[in-house]
């Protein structure tokens, strides 16, 4: 008929049986993380609902990540008292400190994106935009790419 045979499963060597366990093993392993991981997630996100902090989670989420939006930082002071109040109930409800992640330009002109990570929660962040004041050490520049090309004329 062919010249290819079917291999059955005892003719595998004992070198790919081991190959195919190691590489079920990395499978386990991994889902395991993210099984755990979600349940952490989970887990933070029911602190800060019990702790007034809105969250807006999407029905078919499935908590790989918690995304906390806070929305835009007020420049008023009472705005501003509000906010750190904010901060402070959320880092009292996971239990750790707070640390910058990222800056990022947002949306708008001289907005910034700031994203903040609980120290021992690893898959949740919290992000807010800030306007920068006048007085800035720091500014958005626009960059423009440019590049030379060769036109010959027939």
């Amino acid at each position: 008929m062919s010249q290819y045979k079917l291999r059955t499963i005892s003719a595998i060597t004992e070198q790919q049986q081991s190959e195919c366990e190691s590489y079920v093993n990395n499978i386990r392993q991994s889902y395991t993380e993210k099984v755990k991981q979600i349940e952490e997630n989970f887990q933070a996100a029911a602190l800060l609902d019990a702790a007034g902090i809105p969250l807006d989670i999407h029905e078919y989420s499935t908590l790989h990540y918690l995304h906390v939006e806070l929305g835009e930082r007020g420049r008023s002071q009472k705005d501003r008292r509000a906010f750190v109040q904010t901060l402070h109930t959320i880092r009292e409800a996971l239990g750790c400190r707070l640390t910058v992640r990222n800056k990022d330009t947002a949306s708008g002109k001289n907005r910034v994106q700031i994203t903040l990570v609980p120290v021992d929660w690893q898959g949740v962040s919290i992000r807010y935009t800030e306007r920068l004041p006048r007085s800035a050490k720091c500014r958005i520049v626009t960059r423009k790419s440019s590049y030379r090309t060769l036109i010959c004329e027939a």
